[in-house]
């Protein structure tokens, strides 16, 4: 230091905080068994945090009681640590220190000093401290620490490496800016614990494999930037940052244990479209526990903690009102700079680690990206996008058109509806010679049924829409996550037991919380009973799934209730081997395509026999039923066969009628037992009517002369001038037309939203 400057001082001050430290290990070495006062200490820091933080403060010293010939080793301490001399600077004419009195006059002789006095006990007496520090008159302050003081003086030194004498105002403000600078670091790390405690609660069970998943820097940012903006937010509101934590704990738990809970009993992460579901989770709690974990009570013990040493340590900010409204501002420009950024789908699907789960299911897609991130990207999801021209008294108008009607008691015949994974009849296709016994038992089915083609929206994959347009009657889908009206609803309405089965799992397109939405009373997937079957592919074949189509009729017949039900298949999914092998069979010639497409093609018609076999079976066994059953099976989109289509010349140009067809088309069929067909005195037999998965329940309806409610009749009415639609074509009054702007189907999409958004099923008729 300047020697002019040293000479303008009057009085330097110092404080330290080592010398205790240093003092107790010298002491330790001598006397092993003072190793107790450190969790005496330890104790009393605890203690003082959460009740009176000088408690700490005045019982520290107490294990020099217990050293034996305390001023010898005082003064051996003294001489053997000279090197302190050096450090505390002593050319200061007054050394302030948070030490015993007696240890510090050994160290520093010759020096006024102001310390610890301590009674016989040890124990400080700090109110006499603090009246020694209070009557401190000097000119000049050399501070490295302050600590419970007030200082009567004309300058202050704050840094020996400023250099420089500054006035009191500028060390105000340098505190201040000290103390923003110190919030905000707090701000930073708190997030940042709170985003490494929300991993947790992203699966059922915890691993410690799973955090390998969110070292990705980009994937942290997203899930720490919501938990640092809401407690940034609550502490500029509240001025207090022990109350900005626990609030934004209580939600980051609060969300994490739902998550866990709806994880363990329904394989599905919360959304925000949860939050409207107030009351359907309090009647879920009553039926299942909230799923608490041995490390949830251990982070909430963690944040009850961490809540009461910032209350102790951070007394409430003085940040002037216009200052907070001005960094609120900021902050809120800063949401709406990174909204789009959050729900860009693209950025969505490029981060986590997708490697190591199955992309198939929604749930494993979010759980790869942690909690806070899927849950605002899910806010996207949360309302379907009206329609153009929409309003809701349009809609209204349509529908009020039409009066709901009960189904007659001599009408409520068992209905079993069977979607087929990846199903068609190729022998449409005259590209292929393909041998009679591949649709031999389809063909006899249908020429005792009645039958039609079905265009779909997919091709090769999407099994969902198929699914969803058959049980809703829409072309618009949403998430479902809330109860939704449906055909499946006015089922349950009338009586019928809403049943049906999977052979994969309740994750897949979030059926499990879906299919309930939609009305189902119950459905079976792969864990309820489904993982005994090895069939096809490690899961159930069509013929170990049709006995359980027949286990659940027969499970009903008991209920004396009519019964719907609808199943999907698994069997016939692809990929399909392209491999030879032994035993393997062949249903056509090779008409010169490559061998992979042959073998691709052969593989999946070999299924496909298998499954009108399994079909023709399972229609006897109906056919011998006294009760009335009608079965509706239905394909739900062609299979991928790579290049197959184009080696066979298969036109699939969907720019053109033929080629459109071709690429959409599918078929469904109608079949009824002896018993039904009286009852309803109906022939099910003959071609029906080419239309879109939509219209499959209405057509039905229609032939047997059933109104249904308002929607239903709607539909009936729709589909007398347009049943197909669908992006490309519409088939209006019997013609494919090029799909326009078209009034009917704008109504269409009006109701469709209009009932997406507006749930009455439930309400009595």
């Amino acid at each position: 230091m300047d020697q002019e400057l040293k000479a303008s001082f009057i009085t330097h001050v110092l404080i330290k905080n080592n010398i205790n430290i240093s003092f107790f290990l010298y002491c330790l070495k001598k006397d092993i068994r003072l190793i107790r006062y450190l969790f005496f200490n330890a104790f009393y820091f605890i203690i003082s945090v959460f009740i009176n933080k000088d408690l700490y403060e005045i019982n520290r010293f107490r294990y020099l009681k217990s050293v034996k010939n305390l001023n010898p080793v005082i003064k051996e301490y003294a001489k053997n640590n000279i090197v302190y001399l050096n450090y505390y600077e002593i050319n200061a004419d007054i050394i302030i220190a948070p030490f015993p009195e007696m240890i510090i006059k050994k160290i520093f002789k010759g020096k006024k000093v102001v310390a610890y006095k301590l009674n016989d006990n040890c124990i400080v007496d700090l109110k006499e401290y603090r009246n020694q520090l209070n009557d401190l008159n000097v000119d000049t302050l050399y501070i490295n620490r302050i600590k419970n003081a007030n200082y009567n003086c004309q300058n202050i030194l704050v840094n020996k490496r400023l250099m420089k004498i500054l006035d009191n105002k500028t060390v105000y403000m340098i505190n201040k800016l000290k103390r923003l600078f110190i919030v905000f670091a707090m701000l930073v790390l708190l997030s940042l614990f709170l985003t490494e405690f929300s991993f947790l609660y992203t699966h059922p069970v915890f691993e410690l494999s799973y955090l390998n998943l969110y070292k990705e820097k980009v994937l942290l940012f997203m899930n720490f930037i919501p938990i640092f903006i809401i407690m940034l937010c609550l502490y500029l509101i509240t001025s207090k940052l022990s109350i900005s934590f626990l609030i934004t704990s209580i939600a980051v738990f609060s969300l994490g244990v739902a998550n866990q809970t709806k994880l363990v009993y329904r394989d599905d992460v919360v959304k925000f479209s949860d939050l409207t579901l107030i009351k359907e989770a309090s009647i879920m709690l009553q039926r299942y526990n909230i799923v608490i974990k041995k490390y949830t009570i251990a982070f909430l013990s963690l944040i009850i903690i961490i809540f009461l040493y910032l209350r102790n340590m951070f007394k409430n900010s003085s940040i002037i009102w216009w200052k907070r409204i001005f960094v609120l501002i900021i902050v809120g420009v800063n949401i709406i700079v990174f909204k789009p950024r959050y729900f860009d789908s693209g950025l969505y699907e490029r981060i986590g680690d997708t490697s190591t789960i199955n992309k198939w299911i929604e749930t494993r897609q979010s759980q790869i990206r942690g909690l806070i991130y899927p849950f605002i990207y899910s806010i996207q999801e949360s309302k379907t996008a009206p329609p153009l021209n929409y309003s809701k008294q349009k809609a209204e108008r349509i529908l009020n058109k039409y009066n709901y009607q009960n189904i007659d008691d001599n009408k409520k015949v068992n209905i079993i509806a069977i979607m087929l994974e990846a199903y068609n009849d190729f022998t449409r296709f005259n590209e292929l010679d393909l041998d009679d016994e591949v649709y031999k038992d389809l063909h006899d089915i249908e020429n005792e049924s009645m039958y039609g083609n079905l265009v779909t929206t997919i091709y090769g994959g999407g099994t969902i829409v198929t699914e969803r347009n058959f049980l809703t009657g829409y072309e618009t889908l949403s998430n479902f996550r809330t109860p939704t009206n449906s055909f499946v609803w006015y089922f349950r309405e009338q009586g019928y037991y809403t049943d049906g089965k999977h052979p994969i799992f309740g994750a897949f397109y979030n059926r499990r919380t879906v299919n309930n939405s939609l009305g189902f009373e119950n459905y079976d997937f792969y864990e309820e009973g489904f993982s005994k079957y090895k069939g096809w592919g490690g899961y159930a074949s069509d013929k170990e799934f049709f006995e359980e189509i027949i286990n659940g009729y027969k499970n009903n017949k008991k209920s004396n209730k009519p019964y719907f039900s609808f199943y999907v298949t698994y069997q016939n999914h692809g990929p399909y081997i392209s491999e030879d092998y032994e035993g393997k069979n062949y249903y056509f010639s090779n008409p010169g395509i490559s061998h992979e497409s042959y073998n691709i093609i052969n593989e999946y018609f070999d299924g496909i026999k298998d499954t009108n076999e399994q079909l023709k079976e399972l229609i006897n066994f109906f056919d011998n039923e006294d009760e009335p059953v009608i079965i509706i099976f239905f394909g739900d989109h062609n299979p991928y066969l790579g290049n197959a289509y184009v080696e066979l010349n298969i036109d699939m140009d969907v720019s053109t009628s033929n080629g459109y067809e071709n690429y959409y088309d599918t078929l469904y069929v109608f079949h009824a037992n002896s018993s039904a067909k009286q009852l309803l005195n109906k022939s099910f037999v003959g071609k029906s009517t080419t239309i879109s998965p939509m219209f499959i329940l209405p057509e039905l309806f229609d032939y047997l002369d059933i109104k249904g409610n308002e929607y239903m009749q709607y539909m009936i009415d729709l589909k007398s001038k347009i049943n197909v639609i669908n992006n490309y074509y519409y088939k209006e009054d019997g013609e494919f037309v090029n799909a326009y702007d078209n009034k009917l189907v704008n109504e269409y999409r009006w109701v469709n939203y209009y009932l997406l958004t507006n749930f009455i099923n439930s309400k009595s008729k």
